[in-house]
């Protein structure tokens, strides 16, 4: 699950919006092993949230 949050995308796009959010609905209960993806994915999630706010409306259309 690890090498697949780390490929190479554009880090400010919706496309790594929708990425980790569908990385996020397959993670069906949280514990040990995934925990410390789930924490990144919801920090990167609203690092996103935040630059989209700021830079661009489709983030939230």
């Amino acid at each position: 699950m690890w090498l697949s949050f780390w490929r190479s995308r554009d880090r400010f796009s919706l496309d790594q919006l929708r990425y980790l959010t569908d990385q996020l609905t397959k993670v069906q209960i949280v514990n040990e092993i995934n925990k410390e993806f789930v924490i990144e994915a919801l920090r990167s999630i609203a690092e996103l949230i935040t630059y989209g706010d700021q830079h661009d409306a489709r983030f939230f259309e």
